[in-house]
């Protein structure tokens, strides 16, 4: 049997056009999610947040607020080649310096237009009111940022150097109009001092020139929140060049609830991290969107919790000396002898109980004003079963478990995965020292009738950890004693029952795990024991619907025949 040429030639274009129709939503998805960035941000990017216009710069995460998932672009470098120094643009600006040698801030505001502020003077002293509340409050950060040990935000001197700002070189805050968001704090010149071990910089502040139609209580609550977040971002650039955007803008969030525990803005963008808390903390930013990075403000703030103010004072001073940011938090934590794997855990603990599981004498004070995590739900738990359980690093799971048996609870690796940390925590008695259980340290025993959490963290920082969690309720002898039967031995050695489940997963590579929380039912063998024989694995996070799966083996295997002609 012979095809024609041109009958061969078909069936390359013919195979196209069939996987084009297949992955054109996902070419879809992807020209929608670049139209919309470009749309929103006023720029233009690819998905990895690579290039883009000359004339205007994502401040990243450096915006404090992200609205309606937009951004806001300025005119210049976020920040300047190393060596080279750009100044923004502050003619035609009027001014204001508070008298004394102690200014570090000089606000530029315009006269008339859209960036006007308020141009109200009650004391008519021809500065207006709004100004000098701005000026007023930036000062008092600084003041406040400097009693707690921090360095002074850098500026720069007549001969474009980088010194400490003074009342002779001052950081400049600019007042203008936000279409989205409310303030900025733009770097703008960056070297590496002498003796240094990497790059500081200075930069201009940016702030909403009037906060109208925001969401704030008062511009007086405004100002004061806005202003301690950027200027927090200014002390940054005064220890390192560079920062990951969970660190930098964890921060200046924590900064904020630290200079005044009043105001609310901390409380709300710590939602942020409670409705994601399966995403790891350190994950990079996700689109123009996405303000996890604020959420991460937690951590810090359960860090100063546990270990002090100073502890973020600390972490600075580790960078500033050249190390990576993983490094520094090894060195931080070593000397309070413990892990970040081991602190995170805690730390993830301590987020079980907020909001209305908020227990007096345990985690945060006044916890009751978080919100909360979320916790999966597990159906039909009075039987044994094996609970197939991953976790990223810096990541928290939670799985509600109440059973009316009681039993025991068991945690076995999975070959080619590292190894999570379980625990069972009791939502009874939150303030006891283990909260249930370790099952990473050995089998746990859990009681009828409890409410119980298993808490799923990583035991290192590499890689998605995954292992099962054995659940193995007694045998029922309740039932024997109530009808006067004699008790039986149900002893799993003696009866030769394999109630561990070893060898589930023998010659199984790390791609064959199931997805996560897949339950895996013991099923009776020949033999008459108790071993995992069927394993259900869930496809929903599968590359391929089996459907499609089949459907493409068949159409490409039989779409030839169609197109055969026999020759005659």
């Amino acid at each position: 049997m012979l095809r024609s040429q041109s009958e061969k030639s078909s069936m390359p274009t013919v195979k196209a056009v069939v996987l084009f129709l297949l992955l054109w939503p996902t070419s879809i998805h992807a020209q929608q999610g670049q139209s919309a960035y470009q749309l929103l941000s006023g720029c233009s990017a690819d998905n990895d947040g690579g290039e883009v216009q000359e004339d205007c710069v994502l401040p990243e995460p450096l915006l404090h607020h992200f609205f309606s998932g937009s951004v806001t672009c300025v005119s210049g470098p976020d920040a300047t080649h190393l060596g080279e120094t750009f100044r923004s643009d502050v003619s035609g600006l009027s001014s204001y310096v508070r008298a004394g040698e102690d200014a570090c801030v000089e606000v530029f505001w315009s006269p008339a237009g859209v960036d006007a502020p308020v141009l109200d003077d009650q004391d008519q002293d021809g500065i207006p009111d709004y100004v000098q509340m701005v000026e007023r409050e930036a000062h008092e950060v600084l003041v406040f940022a400097r009693a707690q040990g921090f360095l002074p935000p850098l500026a720069l001197n007549g001969q474009g150097e980088l010194v400490p700002c003074s009342s002779e070189y001052r950081v400049p805050l600019v007042l203008r109009n936000f279409d989205a968001g409310d303030g900025q704090f733009v770097r703008e010149a960056c070297d590496t001092p002498e003796g240094g071990a990497h790059p500081v910089c200075s930069g201009t502040m940016f702030l909403e020139n009037d906060f109208a139609e925001q969401h704030y209580d008062s511009v007086q609550e405004a100002v004061r929140i806005v202003v301690s977040h950027e200027l927090f971002h200014a002390v940054q650039s005064a220890y390192v060049y560079e920062l990951s955007g969970w660190i930098s803008e964890g921060t200046a969030t924590w900064f904020e609830e630290f200079y005044d525990a009043e105001q609310s803005d901390f409380e709300r963008l710590t939602r942020l991290y409670f409705s994601e808390h399966t995403r790891r903390l350190s994950d990079r930013q996700r689109g123009p969107g996405d303000g996890f990075a604020y959420g991460a403000s937690l951590f810090f703030y359960y860090l100063a919790s546990v270990y002090g103010d100073d502890v973020i004072l600390n972490l600075f001073s580790v960078l500033s000396e050249g190390v990576s940011e993983d490094d520094a938090f090894d060195t931080l934590l070593h000397q309070e002898g413990h892990s970040l794997p081991f602190v995170f855990a805690d730390f993830a603990r301590w987020n079980l109980f907020t909001g209305t599981r908020a227990q007096d004498g345990y985690g945060y004070d006044n916890a009751s004003r978080f919100a909360m995590v979320g916790l999966e739900s597990l159906e039909n738990v009075d039987r044994a079963f094996d609970l197939v359980v991953k976790v990223d690093p810096l990541a928290a799971k939670y799985t509600f478990f109440q059973s009316t048996r009681v039993g025991e609870l068991s945690l076995r690796g999975a070959d080619g995965w590292p190894t999570p940390w379980v625990e069972l925590v009791s939502l009874d008695e939150p303030t006891n020292a283990t909260l249930g259980g370790l099952l990473h340290e050995g089998a746990v025993r859990y009681e009828a009738n409890t409410p119980y959490v298993l808490m799923l963290t990583a035991s290192g920082l590499e890689g998605t950890h995954a292992g099962y969690v054995s659940v193995r309720p007694d045998p029922v002898v309740d039932e024997m004693e109530d009808m006067g039967l004699p008790q039986m031995d149900m002893g799993g050695e003696d009866m030769g029952m394999d109630m561990s489940s070893e060898g589930l997963d023998e010659d199984m590579e790390s791609e064959d795990m199931p997805s996560d929380l897949t339950i895996l039912e013991p099923t009776e063998s020949e033999a008459g024991g108790c071993s995992v024989s069927a394993v259900q694995y869930d496809q929903s996070r599968g590359v391929l619907p089996a459907w499609l799966f089949v459907f493409c083996l068949v159409f490409f295997k039989g779409l030839p025949r169609l197109f055969r002609r026999r020759d005659v």
